[in-house]
C-alpha cells in the first residue's frame, strides 16, 4: 500500500503540471466570447488589453524557469517531501487566486489573473524536477525499473493536457445567459488546484518519503552533482540532453498553450467554442497514444 502511494504523488503531480499549463488557453477563449457567443458583433465579456494577448499564456513560463531552479535546490537542501508541500501550497494558491479573486474592470481582472498565473507556474515548475525524483528515487531498485516508475508517472501529463477541454465541453452546455463566462473561466482554474490538492495532501501523509534514507541523503545528492558539473567531460552529454529536451518543450509548449490561436487560424474565427474544444479535446488526446 506504502509502494502505491508513494507511486500515486509524482503521477497525479504530472497531471496536474499539464491541466494547469492547458487550462488558461480554453479559459481565456471563454473570456474573449459574449455568453459563449463568438462573432464579431458582439462585445467580449473581457476585452483583452494588448500585454494580456502578448504575455498573459507565456506568464505561466516565467513562473516555471523560477520553480524548477528553486525547488530543485530546496528539494536538496529540505528534501523532496517538504518541497513538494511547499511547490504545491503554491499551485493551490495560484489557481485560487486567478479563480475567486480576479473581479473588478477587465484590466483588473487581467492583472489578478497574471499575477496568479506566475505564482501557479512557479509550483508548477517545481513540480518537475520534484516530481521526477519522487518517482525515481521512491525505493531502492534497479536503474530499468526506475526509468519505468518516472516513465510510468509522466505518461499522466499527456491527460492532464486533454483534461481542460473536456471540462469545458462540458461547462459549455450550461445556458448561455449573462455572466456564464465568468462561471466557467473561474471553474476551470478553480478545477487546477484539485490535483495540486490531492499532492499536496498526500505528501503531508507520506510518511515514507520523511523517513526514507534515499531522501535523506538528498543533500548529499546535491553535492555530487555540483562535483559533477565541474567535470568538463560531462557538460557534453548534458547539452546533449538538456538541450534536446529544451528544443521539444518549445515546440510542445508552443503548440499546446496556443492550440486555440492555431485552430482558429485552420478553421477560421466562425468556429464555436464547442468546436474548438472538441478539436483541442482531440489533438491533446494524440499524447495520450504516444505515451
Amino acid at each position: 500500500r506504502l509502494l502505491w502511494f508513494a507511486d500515486f504523488i509524482p503521477s497525479c503531480s504530472n497531471f496536474s503540471i499539464q491541466y494547469n499549463y492547458a487550462c488558461a488557453s480554453i479559459a481565456v477563449a471563454i473570456m474573449l466570447s459574449h455568453n459563449d457567443e463568438v462573432t464579431p458583433s458582439l462585445q467580449e465579456d473581457y476585452p483583452q488589453p494588448k500585454w494580456v494577448e502578448d504575455f498573459l499564456l507565456g506568464v505561466v513560463f516565467f513562473g516555471s524557469v523560477v520553480g524548477m531552479l528553486i525547488m530543485g535546490y530546496l528539494g536538496n537542501f529540505l528534501g523532496i517531501r517538504p518541497a513538494l508541500i511547499f511547490t504545491n501550497t503554491l499551485v493551490v494558491v495560484g489557481g485560487l487566486v486567478s479563480a475567486f479573486l480576479s473581479w473588478g474592470s477587465s484590466q483588473a481582472v487581467w492583472l489578478i489573473i497574471a499575477f496568479g498565473r506566475f505564482v501557479l507556474g512557479v509550483g508548477v515548475g517545481g513540480n518537475y524536477p520534484l516530481s521526477a525524483a519522487k518517482a525515481a528515487g521512491s525505493d531502492s531498485a534497479p536503474p530499468e525499473k526506475t526509468v519505468a516508475k518516472a516513465a510510468s508517472a509522466f505518461f499522466w501529463q499527456a491527460p492532464g493536457a486533454c483534461a481542460p477541454y473536456l471540462v469545458a465541453l462540458g461547462l459549455l452546455q450550461l445556458p448561455h445567459r449573462d455572466g456564464i463566462t465568468s462561471v466557467q473561466f473561474r471553474t476551470l482554474f478553480a478545477l487546477g488546484t484539485i490535483p495540486a490538492l490531492v499532492v499536496l495532501i498526500a505528501s503531508v501523509r507520506d510518511v515514507r518519503t520523511a523517513s526514507s534514507p534515499a531522501f535523506s541523503s538528498s543533500a548529499r545528492d546535491g553535492d555530487k552533482f555540483s562535483q559533477a558539473l565541474r567535470d568538463v567531460k560531462h557538460w557534453r552529454k548534458l547539452i546533449g540532453t538538456a538541450g534536446t529536451w529544451f528544443l521539444f518543450d518549445v515546440a510542445f509548449y508552443g503548440t499546446t498553450i496556443f492550440t486555440p490561436n492555431i485552430l482558429e487560424n485552420v478553421f477560421g474565427a466562425q468556429q464555436t467554442l464547442g468546436g474548438l474544444a472538441w478539436r483541442a479535446a482531440f489533438m491533446s488526446s494524440l499524447g495520450i497514444l504516444g505515451s
